[in-house]
This record gives structure tokens, C-alpha cells and sequence, in this order.
């Protein structure tokens, strides 16, 4: 698997959480595909809901990656982030296990931040990760807001 597609209901979701979903932000589907299989890019933008919170919108792009060497979160906001080392802000460290495999601690996949490059405005400026199993891409996944 090649491809990370990353869907989102752009509305808040308050209640009980569904099993790693955040309260209180967008309810998130995580899919691993072959990007041969994906038939390219999509060339239109699709719809909106009839029914959605523009902050929880995000533009449409691309991203384009670019490798570095992160010993220390980067403390940069407006970003999407792939990989790295997750920042904590609001709490402190915690390390999500995976519950799938002997809980296994799960690494950060992807880290969107609030702000204009991302045009999202996740949880009063906050970002929005989501931490995957390191053992098996079929596992679950979790989602936190910071």
C-alpha cells in the first residue's frame, strides 16, 4: 500500500466517541490503497455536504513531501505534517497503544495544523493527528485533537 486517503465528515461530532475517534471534531476514515489502483488524481473538487462547518473544511492540495531529520517536534503551525515526533501543547506526552497487537505503542502518521495554508481551524487553532500501528497499516488507528 502506497497511498494514504484520508476522508473527513467536516462537521464536529459531540457524544460518546466512536473507537478512535476524537469529541468534538470531524469523524475521520483512514485508508491505505495502491495508487495504481486509484486511477490518478481526482480532477474535480467534490461537493460539499449539505450541511458543514467551513472552519473544518480543508482546501484542496496536494502534499508534497519534504525529508528531514526532526529530533524535536516542529513547533510550527499551518502545516501538514507526515511522520515525525508528535508536539503536546495542550497535555502532556501520552503514548497511544495499539489495541489490535499485545498494545504496541503507535506512531504519529499525519499531523494537520490549524491555520490559512490548511484552511482548516481544528479545535480554536489547535491540530488534528492521527497515530497508526507501526506493526500492521490494517489495524486501528487514533485520532487526537491538541
Amino acid at each position: 500500500m502506497d497511498l494514504l486517503q484520508v476522508l473527513w465528515c467536516p462537521n464536529e461530532h459531540w457524544g460518546p466517541p466512536m473507537s478512535g475517534q476524537p469529541e468534538g471534531g470531524p469523524m475521520l476514515l483512514v485508508e491505505w490503497r495502491r495508487a495504481a489502483e486509484a486511477g490518478g488524481r481526482g480532477l474535480r473538487v467534490p461537493e460539499p455536504p449539505v450541511r458543514s462547518e467551513e472552519r473544518l473544511v480543508p482546501r484542496t492540495c496536494l502534499i508534497e513531501t519534504e525529508e528531514t531529520a526532526e529530533r524535536v517536534p516542529i513547533s510550527r503551525y499551518d502545516v501538514w505534517k507526515v511522520g515525525g515526533l508528535p508536539r503536546w501543547s495542550t497535555t502532556d506526552a501520552y503514548a497511544y497503544e495499539c489495541a489490535d497487537c499485545d498494545w504496541a505503542p503507535m506512531e504519529l502518521l499525519l499531523t494537520v495544523s490549524s491555520g490559512d495554508v490548511t484552511g482548516v481551524d481544528i479545535g480554536r487553532g489547535g491540530e488534528l493527528r492521527i497515530f497508526r500501528c507501526p506493526r500492521d497499516l490494517g489495524h486501528g488507528y487514533h485520532v487526537d485533537l491538541q
